[in-house]
């Protein structure tokens, strides 16, 4: 009897919701955390999530990828792979090889970049290249 009297004395006196264990110990069912602590700095955020800059008014996947892979790298990729085809023109197996331009390397990535998207397996992009 003495550990109901003291049980109901508890519940008496807890003025907040909360929870009474089997051994007496009283559990809130609310946290009752302190209120006024400061949030850390890292934790505050000061931008939004989303597309920012010269990239908020890009429409299509081309003017995306522009934004990532410029015209002089592309120049750049084709005179250093001219430079390899002149190398190698004088071997038997690159006879017919050719030189190259920016629009046939846009084509080969748009090819590259549909293969796989299609998830085809590395066999495919082989004959792509024939």
């Amino acid at each position: 009897m003495a550990s109901w009297c003291y049980e109901e004395e508890q519940r008496r006196q807890c003025r907040e919701p909360c929870f009474f264990g089997s051994d007496g110990t009283r559990w809130k069912k609310h946290f009752g955390g302190r209120r006024n602590v400061r949030t850390r700095a890292d934790n505050i955020i000061t931008q939004l999530p989303g597309v920012k800059g010269e990239a908020k008014e890009k429409r299509t996947p081309i003017e995306i990828w522009n934004l990532f892979i410029t015209n002089d790298m592309l120049e750049r990729i084709v005179v250093y792979t001219n430079i390899q085809i002149e190398l190698k023109i004088y071997s038997e197996q690159y006879r017919t090889a050719r030189a190259t331009d920016v629009d046939e390397l846009k084509a080969l990535f748009g090819l590259l970049y549909i293969a796989g998207e299609e998830e085809q397996p590395p066999k495919y992009h082989r004959s792509v290249q024939k």
